[in-house]
C-alpha cells in the first residue's frame, strides 16, 4: 500500500500548489468569473483524490470549503469565500497530506517483487488487475519453492504444500501447518476468486486486503524456507 500512499501524496502535493497559486490570485483581487475557472478545477481533482482515500474522514472540511467557494464564486461574490482558499491551503490540504503519510506507518513491508509487478497498475488505478497479478505472483513463489509443475494452482496447490497428507515441512507441528493451508487456501477462494474474471472493480480496502494478505503469505513461504 505504499505505492498507493506515495501516488497520492504526490497528486495532493500537486493540488496544494494548485491552491496556492489560486490563492494568490484572489490576494490580487482577480474577477470572481476568472477565479471560478481555477477554483472548479481544483474542486473536481481534490474531490477525485478524496474518493479514493482509505477514510472519508481523513478529508475533513476541504469538500465544504471547495463546495462554497465554487457556489460564491459562481455568484460573483470572491470576498465571502476568499477564508475558504485559505483554509485549503493552510489547513485542509495539509492536513490529508499528514493524515494519510500516518495512515502508511502501519502498513507492512511489502516484498520488493511484489512491489515491482504491482506498481504499474495501482498507478493506473487498476486495482482489480493489480489483486490478479498479486495472486499470480504467489502462486508462482509456491511452485518454485516448492519446485512443482505449472499446472497446480489455488486451494489444490496449497493442499500440495501444507495439506495433512503433504511431504513438505513434516517436522512443523500438525495444527500449525493446518492453520498455514487454510488461511492460503482461504485467501484464494474469498480474494483471488472474486477477482479471478476481471468482471469486478476492487475497492481501496479490498486491494489493500489482497495485497497484504498475500505479502504476508510471500514472508511465510520465506521463513519456513530452513523448516523440513
Amino acid at each position: 500500500m505504499l505505492i498507493y500512499v506515495q501516488e497520492t501524496v504526490e497528486e495532493l502535493r500537486k493540488l496544494l500548489a494548485y491552491a496556492e497559486k489560486l490563492q494568490q490570485r484572489f490576494e490580487l483581487g482577480r474577477e470572481p468569473s476568472e477565479l471560478l475557472l481555477d477554483a472548479e478545477s481544483l474542486a473536481q481533482r481534490l474531490n477525485d483524490v478524496i474518493d479514493r482515500l482509505p477514510d472519508s474522514k481523513m478529508s475533513g472540511n476541504s469538500r465544504r470549503h471547495l463546495g462554497w467557494m465554487v457556489r460564491e464564486l459562481g455568484k460573483g461574490d470572491a470576498r465571502s469565500c476568499r477564508s475558504d482558499i485559505d483554509d485549503l491551503v493552510n489547513s485542509d490540504i495539509p492536513s490529508i497530506i499528514e493524515k494519510i503519510e500516518k495512515w502508511a506507518k502501519d502498513m507492512a513491508y511489502m516484498d520488493e517483487e511484489l512491489r515491482a509487478a504491482v506498481v504499474p497498475l495501482i498507478r493506473t488505478r487498476q486495482f482489480d488487475s493489480a489483486i490478479r497479478k498479486a495472486f499470480l505472483m504467489l502462486t508462482e513463489r509456491l511452485r518454485s519453492t516448492y519446485s512443482l509443475p505449472q499446472g497446480t494452482d489455488g486451494e489444490g496447490l496449497v493442499n500440495i504444500v501444507f495439506g495433512q497428507n503433504s511431504p513438505h515441512h513434516s517436522s512443523m507441528e500438525p495444527s500449525k501447518k493446518l492453520a498455514h493451508r487454510n488461511f492460503m487456501s482461504g485467501i484464494y477462494g474469498v480474494i483471488r476468486n472474486k477477482f479471478s474474471h476481471g468482471d469486478h472493480e476492487a475497492t481501496i480496502a479490498e486491494l489493500e486486503a489482497a495485497l497484504s494478505s498475500v505479502n504476508l503469505c510471500l514472508q511465510i513461504i520465506e521463513e519456513l524456507k530452513g523448516v523440513a
